[in-house]
């Protein structure tokens, strides 16, 4: 990790729902989300759940979008965690599911569970002042609701194979033979690096007593490379699980794979294995002692049939090895389009002088299908707000300046 860029890294860590901070057990600090969010109401999970982060919830029953903007990051590669834990809160026994958006781009649809925690982590560079997270009822009987979000600065050289347009979406990541999980502070990004077993390979410890990973682009911890599996000889393969991938269509994907020799090889042992996918020869490994490899492959189409597999040449005497992967999902090209600045100007004028207002943040009008419910859009790339739909809101007092609004039709 370079000096210049170690700052970036202390991760900020949001407990939703809490009102005060604490330190978990992994010496990370969380605080409360009173600064990030202005609407929704605070509850404490009623089932039974270890974590800390998942004893408390925030709930949000109305209106139909609730946004957290988290300032700091514009520019900045970040991995961006969001934790979601049901916990029966209501005591309905009635998980709820709805849309979760970053940046205006839909993420993905979150389906909660009674017992379960669900996780969903992405990678991507914030290209506006703030990180807009927003969670939108898709059903009137299912009330959106966060436990958690962390963002991490990255350093700009990781995960460069992609542009800054689209975004990782994550499927998984192991560290391969490891008897623990591996993440912070061992890893600084809290990257978590999870355990890998399989009744067709044998966990190996790294004989040497140390392994530069100074060449990894992207900053594999070195605990990961301490540990690797191998298949029991070179007549066996190892398969990467591309389980985390739809069945179909083929979606572009984004993997990373890193490897150690972990013995110092006399003259007659040969490790060489081939990297193919659907029995096409994409890369062949030759890993080295005491020298962390990475490899990454970026330009793959994949489905969870997809297979994609490790075997050994027919000259290697030695079967395929790996100590770390990292599997992700490409994203659609991400949208940067915003509402007219000077309208946003003019609705935060109006927010300013009638409180009641301030529940709504994000962006007003994008998505177009989750814009305020109190204003009307325009179709255009750049949307203009031509109806301020105040009735209902019991306003009072004196209207603000919201002149800047020069597209308005109907108020």
């Amino acid at each position: 990790m370079s000096e210049k860029s170690k700052w970036i890294y202390v991760p900020l860590n949001i407990d939703c729902g809490a009102s005060d901070g604490y330190i978990d057990g992994l010496g990370m600090n969380w605080v409360g989300d009173g600064a990030y969010v202005q609407s929704g109401e605070t509850h404490a999970a009623k089932n039974s759940e270890s974590s800390t982060l998942y004893r408390t919830l925030r709930v949000f029953k109305s209106p139909k979008r609730n946004c957290y903007n988290i300032p700091g990051f514009q520019g900045i590669k970040v991995l961006l965690r969001a934790y979601f834990y049901y916990g029966n809160y209501d005591s309905n026994s009635f998980p709820p599911f709805f849309d979760l958006l970053l940046d205006d781009n839909k993420w993905l649809t979150v389906q909660t569970e009674n017992y379960y925690g669900e996780i969903y982590e992405i990678i991507y560079v914030p290209q506006r002042r703030n990180i807009s997270v927003c969670l939108a009822q898709t059903n009137p009987d299912h009330f959106p609701l966060i436990s958690g979000l962390q963002v991490s600065g990255l350093d700009s050289n990781m995960y460069n194979q992609i542009d800054s347009s689209h975004a990782l979406l994550f499927g998984q990541r192991y560290a391969c033979g490891s008897s623990t999980r591996i993440r912070y502070p061992t890893d600084p990004y809290d990257r978590v690096w999870d355990t890998l077993s399989s009744n067709g390979l044998l966990s190996v410890p790294n004989s040497a007593s140390s392994v530069d990973v100074n060449q990894t682009k992207d900053e594999v911890p070195p605990a990961v490379m301490s540990n690797a599996v191998v298949t029991f000889n070179t007549n066996y393969s190892f398969f990467v699980s591309t389980s985390s991938l739809p069945s179909a269509p083929k979606v572009p994907i984004y993997l990373n794979m890193y490897f150690t020799e972990v013995q110092d090889l006399n003259s007659s042992d040969l490790r060489r294995f081939n990297v193919m996918v659907d029995n096409e020869v994409i890369d062949v490994i030759n890993p080295v002692y005491q020298t962390a490899l990475e490899t990454t492959y970026a330009n793959i189409t994949a489905t969870s049939k997809t297979q994609i597999v490790l075997n050994a040449t027919w000259d290697s005497t030695l079967p395929p090895i790996i100590s770390g992967l990292e599997l992700f999902t490409i994203s659609d090209q991400l949208s940067n389009s915003t509402t007219n600045m000077t309208d946003v100007e003019g609705l935060a004028s109006l927010q300013e002088g009638f409180p009641v207002l301030k529940e709504w943040s994000g962006d007003p009008c994008l998505p177009a299908q989750y814009p305020w419910d109190w204003v009307s859009c325009t179709d255009e790339t750049t949307p203009r707000i031509v109806s301020l739909l105040l009735s209902g809101y019991n306003l009072s007092g004196l209207l603000p300046n919201f002149s800047s609004l020069d597209a308005l039709q109907t108020l």
